[in-house]
């Protein structure tokens, strides 16, 4: 998600993103909110635009009650991303504690609400006025951004909550897949009503509320699959290395060979000195390639430990935007893991 959206800031430590999508959407959001809410203003436009601003302000003050929680418990929230449908805080790990995430849940709602009720306040000293109005419907949309997010649709607040509950009795992974069924049945009937009344913005998140629920499903099995295991049970012994006074045009026959995207660089006792990528060797000039030697090339990347944890491992590998990784130990290549490794494993063990 980093590389479609735009960073705009920072609060508490954590940034801000704006995806690409609501720059596109914001213009039919101004229209919408102009025209609905304020028809017969001369400024209708202007206060489309401010009421837009002002439910995304309030989509990420949602958000950072979100995080402000998480970080006050332990748990660390690497940004949050502002989408036309909402906010999406990209927490770096999804605490096992029921308490914990049902206080991370609530705070959101919680917030949005009370935003809400202090902007219909705002609104009572301006009588019938166009200022009026504005902070009326701002505060209605607000409270009611609270009380949606609490229904039961997992990924949504209120699915976490009641994941929370079913975490109680259930171990952590079938908690989750209960919780993501009601939220797939109520994406469904949000779907199929948006449909009946010709409301695409219910049906978009109706699409993302399935969507979401299903792939942090796939990654809670995947975690729990793997959380008591370490690099070393998951990665791959043989590996293929690159030497770092070998020529890249060398290196090219070495890839035809092998056909991987990226090679550990070792010096000539066999000690880690970095990486290679394809990418990194397709932007070097053909005609430069019999001069350059891979260590000219190379990057400087910190590799895994075999003693780090396999959920720690796909983390970094998620966080890095790269497939696979060295594992190095006593300074020597001692595998390769990738993130298709750890997942088939995880497969294996949740059979």
């Amino acid at each position: 998600m980093a590389y479609s959206s735009i960073r705009i800031g920072s609060i508490f430590g954590i940034p801000i993103r704006l995806h690409i999508t609501f720059l596109i959407a914001l213009p039919l959001f101004v229209w919408v909110f102009g025209t609905t809410f304020f028809p017969a203003s001369e400024l209708t436009l202007l206060w489309g635009f401010l009421l837009s601003i002002g439910l995304f302000t309030g989509v990420t003050l949602h958000e950072l009650a979100h995080s402000y929680v998480a970080k006050k418990n332990g748990v660390p929230i690497e940004s949050i991303t502002l989408l036309p449908i909402g906010g999406v805080s990209q927490m770096g790990d999804v605490p096992e504690d029921p308490n914990i995430e049902m206080r991370m849940a609530l705070a959101g709602p919680l917030t949005s609400i009370l935003i809400g009720a202090v902007l219909l306040l705002f609104a009572l000293p301006f009588s019938d006025s166009e200022i009026a109005n504005f902070f009326a419907v701002l505060g209605s949309i607000n409270i009611f951004l609270g009380i949606f997010n609490l229904l039961p649709a997992f990924p949504m607040d209120g699915g976490r909550v009641l994941k929370t509950k079913l975490a109680k009795r259930y171990r952590y992974d079938i908690a989750t897949r209960k919780a993501v069924s009601v939220g797939h049945a109520v994406a469904m009937i949000m779907f199929l009503f948006g449909a009946f009344t010709l409301n695409i913005f219910l049906m978009l998140i109706a699409i993302f509320i399935y969507v979401g629920g299903s792939e942090e499903e796939r990654q809670t099995s995947i975690y729990y699959g793997i959380k008591n295991l370490k690099v070393k049970d998951v990665m791959r012994s043989e590996v293929d290395c690159l030497k770092e006074y070998e020529k890249v045009s060398d290196s090219i026959e070495e890839l035809l060979r092998t056909k991987h995207i990226m090679y550990p660089v070792v010096d000539r006792d066999g000690y880690y000195l970095g990486i290679v990528t394809l990418d990194q060797i397709s932007k070097v000039p053909k005609e430069e390639r019999e001069a350059l030697l891979v260590k000219d090339i190379m990057a400087t990347t910190e590799p895994l430990s075999p003693e780090m944890s396999a959920k720690e491992a796909i983390q970094k590998l998620s966080r890095g935007g790269l497939n696979r990784l060295p594992v190095v130990d006593n300074e020597k290549v001692s595998g390769i893991i990738t993130i298709g490794d750890i997942i088939r494993v995880a497969q294996i063990l949740n059979t």
